[in-house]
């Protein structure tokens, strides 16, 4: 066995080690994976709702957040706020 990176000894096979079945072999289960997803879109949705308008920008972030890399959001300033 190779030692991974942060998982420790990695065994064979898809190069995942000791964590779940792949989903693509047989007999694996997904349901972790569903579950993930299902939870994505539930925040994406209340994103959404909070932020009006600015669904493309929230799917973005959502990308960014899930492969792990930064993201820079350039626009105008907001307006000042009335005290």
């Amino acid at each position: 066995m190779r030692q991974g990176r942060e998982d420790g000894p990695v065994g064979p096979g898809c190069g995942r080690g000791n964590r779940a079945p792949c989903p693509s072999h047989p007999g694996s289960s997904s349901d972790g994976v569903r579950a993930a997803h299902e939870r994505l879109r539930q925040l994406a949705g209340t994103l959404e709702r909070q932020f009006l308008g600015k669904d493309e920008i929230i799917r973005l972030l959502m990308i960014a957040v899930v492969a792990g890399e930064h993201c820079v959001l350039l626009g105008p300033r907001a307006p000042p706020r009335a005290r």
